[in-house]
């Protein structure tokens, strides 16, 4: 079955079939994202409390579920940076429910219809 979902800054379908049309923008959203949240955390004290490392990581994974990336976070990921998706998850559900708090309906965890049925 193929979904496609969008979310308003983004482009990137979660269907199979489709991914490799899209998968040369991937690092390049991944690298707005980031470069976004990045920029959002240094704004807000809250974030101070994490270490910078890890901060880093929960960005990564918050750019990759706002442009719907599945898994979310990917073993490489956890051997490149050190962190277990269990270790960054307070640090992320922290960033990400600032980002829907700021941006009310630009979180990646809104529901989108599976189908132009659903519209």
């Amino acid at each position: 079955m193929c979904i496609s979902t969008f979310s308003p800054c983004s482009r990137i379908h979660t269907c199979p079939l489709l991914t490799h049309v899209y998968a040369p923008q991937i690092p390049k959203y991944v690298k707005k994202y980031t470069e976004f949240f990045c920029n959002f955390t240094l704004q807000e004290y809250s974030f101070q409390q994490y270490l910078p490392s890890l901060l880093a990581a929960a960005i990564v994974m918050a750019s990759r579920v706002a442009i719907h990336l599945e898994p979310r976070w990917r073993p490489e990921l956890e051997a490149l940076t050190g962190y277990s998706e269990a270790e960054i998850e307070p640090a992320f559900n922290a960033i990400f429910k600032y980002y829907e708090e700021q941006f009310p309906g630009h979180g990646a965890r809104s529901v989108s219809p599976k189908s132009v049925e659903g519209l």
